[in-house]
């Protein structure tokens, strides 16, 4: 998987650029920001895909450094409703 840019269409003028820089360690992560959320946008390769498909499953790995872990909101849906789909998630969280 790859991160893509924009996130969102249209969203290039707004994105950060989360990591990379002075953190070399990490790859440079373009997002859109709310107060409440960060969102990437990824790319999965054809064999990624091919895997997913025929059932294979997605696994993500979340670091937290020794700290609670923050709730994450994985996004399957066309770009065009993903902003909606996160900031009704927004509207729920306390």
């Amino acid at each position: 998987m790859q991160p893509v840019s924009p996130v969102l269409p249209a969203s290039e003028e707004v994105e950060k650029i989360v990591g990379g820089g002075d953190h070399g360690e990490y790859t440079p992560l373009p997002a859109f920001h709310t107060e409440k959320s960060t969102l990437s946008r990824w790319s999965l390769t054809e064999e990624e895909r091919a895997y997913i498909a025929e059932g294979g499953d997605l696994y993500i790995c979340q670091l937290n450094f020794g700290e609670p872990l923050q709730p994450i909101l994985p996004i399957i849906n066309t770009p065009d409703n993903v902003l909606t789909i996160m900031l009704e998630c927004e509207a729920n969280v306390r």
